[in-house]
């Protein structure tokens, strides 16, 4: 993985800044909503937002702490070379 210099790094800084004045300004600038309905249908998805979170927490074993994907065979080259010659078997059974 490549090393983000300083000038990178300000560069991304800046982008936020900006992109952060903007949002500030463009929030006051907008027209105010007015709410017709009361807060129940926000709590009754919010509640079952965080209950299918939970659920899936459970049931899949999923946490904060779960990888997304495992490492690639990229980074192992033994196990692409196991790999490819799985692959190559499999490749002269089916023919």
């Amino acid at each position: 993985m490549r090393q983000l210099t300083d000038s990178t790094w300000l560069a991304i800084e800046c982008c936020w800044i900006a992109w952060l004045v903007y949002w500030v300004i463009t929030a006051f600038a907008t027209k105010r909503t007015i709410e017709r309905r009361g807060f129940i249908g926000y709590r009754l998805v919010a509640a079952l937002a965080i209950a299918a979170r939970l659920a899936a927490e459970r049931l899949l074993h999923v946490s904060s702490q779960s990888r997304l994907w495992q490492t690639t065979l990229a980074h192992f080259p033994e196990a692409h070379a196991e790999y490819k010659m799985r692959v190559r078997a499999i490749i002269a059974f089916v023919l």
